[in-house]
């Protein structure tokens, strides 16, 4: 990333950096490019994830200042509410405000790893469940808390990692794809709430295809060195996998004064899906 000198993450009507917070940005998958993305173009980001990944966390931030931007590391378990109660009131005694919340962290677990759907033990289903979905839900409760107090004309922007798999579904994902069907269902019932109360406060749900991430890795789909150990490389219309700032800058576009008509819809990084 070079210096930081975009002001897309500025807000016109203040002058200043929108506050961006970005769940589980620390590991090398889609969270860290939104975060120098965002960086790169003015952001004041809030790089978090759970406390056992500080050392990443702040490598990070320590890259985003190497390079012109403004970040803090505030550790951020999502699936505690008293994680996120707590890093919202660090994100406003430093920042204050919370402008944008990029809600990424998540987790995949296939159930072929287990044996299948059918061995698939309910303590496992629970743990996609309540990183994926859960953490989605306080996220928005918490986002809520702080951006209903912004006072700039612009309006504030929730952006859901959700999935192609929230579209479509996914045979050896069930678990995977049933928490990302319910952020596709969080991101227009929290639309619809912000719109009743009177929030400026836009939401809307990000659909990656195939990304070449540490998730995809994990998942036996690349090597460390991105080579393809599965046959996926075929599946979108493009006829290859994304790279993570593929998805950053639909990302960065969401959080963004520039999508400011975009509300309770999908936005779908696929290369093409067959249907």
């Amino acid at each position: 990333m070079t210096a930081s000198t975009g002001n897309r993450m500025v807000n016109k009507s203040t002058g200043k950096g929108r506050i961006a917070l970005i769940t589980g940005c620390a590991s090398k998958g889609m969270g860290r490019e939104f975060a120098l993305a965002l960086a790169h173009e003015g952001a004041q980001v809030v790089v978090s994830d759970i406390p056992t990944r500080q050392k990443e966390g702040e490598e990070l931030v320590s890259q985003i200042k190497g390079s012109g931007g403004t970040a803090i590391w505030v550790p951020l378990d999502v699936t505690t509410e008293d994680a996120w109660d707590a890093a919202i009131n660090e994100i406003e005694a430093q920042f204050g405000v919370l402008d944008v919340l990029v809600n990424n962290a998540g987790v995949a677990n296939p159930e072929a790893a287990f044996g299948g759907i059918e061995t698939l033990t309910l303590d496992q289903w629970r743990k996609t469940q309540a990183i994926n979905t859960e953490g989605v839900f306080l996220g928005h409760k918490y986002a809520i808390r702080s951006m209903k107090k912004n006072t700039a004309s612009e309006a504030c922007s929730i952006v859901n990692m959700s999935s192609r798999a929230g579209l479509s579904g996914a045979s050896s994902l069930i678990s995977y794809s049933a928490s990302k069907w319910a952020v596709r269902g969080m991101t227009k019932s929290f639309a619809g709430y912000c719109s009743e109360k009177g929030y400026k406060i836009r939401v809307n749900s990000v659909h990656p295809g195939i990304i070449r991430t540490d998730m995809t890795r994990g998942m036996g789909w690349y090597s460390q060195g991105d080579e393809p150990l599965a046959p996926v490389e075929t599946i979108a219309m493009l006829k290859r996998s994304a790279d993570a700032k593929e998805v950053a800058n639909l990302v960065l576009y969401l959080s963004s004064d520039e999508s400011s008509y975009s509300n309770a819809s999908e936005f779908v990084v696929d290369g093409g899906w067959p249907q």
